[in-house]
Order: C-alpha cells, then sequence, then structure tokens
C-alpha cells in the first residue's frame, strides 16, 4: 500500500520504504509458499508410497488368504471323503451283520416251523385215534342205548306176560 505524496511522480521517503517493506514481505511469502509447496510434495509422495506399500501388501494378504482358504477347502474335502469312505465302510459291516442275522433267524424259523409241523402232525395222529376212539365208545354207547331202548319196548309190550308169568 503505497502511500503517495500530492503529485504522483513523487515518492517520499516513507512511500519507498513502505513499497521496499511489502516488496519484501511479498518475496518471503511467495519463498515460504515454495517451500511449503515442496514440503507437502514431499509429504503427498511420501503417502502415496504408504499408500501404494498398503495396496500392496493387501493385495499380498488376499492372495495368502486365498491361498489358505482352497487349502482348508481341499483339507476339508479330503476329510470329507474319507469320513464318507468311513461311514461306507461301517455301514457295510452294518448290513453284512444284519444279514447274517436275518440268516439266523430265517433258520430259527424254518426249524420252529418244522417243529411245529411235528407236533401238528403228532397232534393229528393223537386226535384221530381219540376221535377213533370216542367214535368206538359213541358206537358201542349207541348199541347200548338201542338194546336198552329194545329191551325196554319188548319189556313193555310183553309186560302184562311176564307179569302174569311171574305171578302164576
Amino acid at each position: 500500500m503505497l502511500m503517495m505524496s500530492n503529485d504522483p511522480n513523487e515518492y517520499t521517503n516513507k512511500d519507498l520504504v513502505t513499497h521496499l517493506l511489502d516488496t519484501a514481505q511479498h518475496a518471503a511469502t511467495r519463498g515460504d509458499l515454495q517451500t511449503a509447496e515442496t514440503n507437502l510434495g514431499r509429504r503427498i509422495e511420501r503417502v502415496q508410497d504408504e499408500i501404494g506399500q498398503v495396496r500392496n501388501e493387501l493385495k499380498q494378504d488376499i492372495v495368502n488368504v486365498r491361498s489358505e482358504l482352497k487349502q482348508d477347502i481341499v483339507n476339508v474335502r479330503s476329510e470329507l471323503k474319507q469320513d464318507i469312505a468311513d461311514l461306507r465302510t461301517e455301514l457295510k459291516q452294518d448290513i453284512a451283520e444284519l444279514r447274517e442275522e436275518i440268516k439266523e433267524v430265517r433258520t430259527e424259523l424254518k426249524q420252529d416251523i418244522v417243529e411245529l409241523r411235528t407236533e401238528l402232525k403228532s397232534d393229528h395222529i393223537s386226535l384221530k385215534s381219540e376221535v377213533k376212539e370216542l367214535r368206538n365208545k359213541m358206537d358201542r354207547m349207541t348199541w347200548a342205548i338201542c338194546g336198552t331202548i329194545v329191551v325196554a319196548a319188548v319189556t313193555m309190550i310183553f309186560k302184562d306176560v311176564l307179569l302174569a308169568g311171574l305171578i302164576s
């Protein structure tokens, strides 16, 4: 800010000193700005370098995690395959045991059927002989009853004759 005298072409000492002071301050400010700009540029470069390093580290971490996950998946698949194979083996053994038990049960049932048939045949023969015996008894009883009826009928028919013969 220049303070001028009344004549625009004349400078006073005061005007000259003020002008020099403003110019010096302006030069110092420009130098400070250039230094600050240089420092800021360096800081930006450092931050960009750090960001690049962090990016590279993150990329490497992602690659490592992916690799670990792939290996974990392979391990889990392998474990699952082994578990499935073990289960299949156990199931096959269980099935074989069940088949053996079924064979034993079938054998026992066949033996039971044979025994029941034998018992039934024996019971049938026994029943046949009992039925035959009962028929014979019934036949004898029938003849005895018939004989008794005949004797009673004859007695009734000839009772008068018999009584007259006994009384006389």
